[in-house]
């Protein structure tokens, strides 16, 4: 059992990432690879991830650029 929430809740839910503001659940998925950070970043723009916290099954290389990418 992990001692993060937020992980836990990545999980339990079977998703690869997802994105929280405020306290709040504003986007999901469940896709491979960089899809869903793509997408994040799309539905999201930058200034909707920016103070968010994410989690991510597994962040490789091209996922942490887009996660710098999207932090104004």
């Amino acid at each position: 059992m992990s001692p993060d929430p937020y992980l836990e809740e990545l999980e339990r839910r079977d998703a690869c990432l997802m994105i929280w503001r405020g306290g709040e659940l504003v986007f999901e998925s469940a896709g491979k690879g960089v899809s869903p950070h793509v997408e994040a970043i799309r539905a999201l723009g930058r200034d909707g991830i920016k103070g968010s916290v994410m989690a991510d099954k597994i962040v490789g290389r091209a996922a942490a650029l887009l996660i710098l990418y999207s932090a104004p």
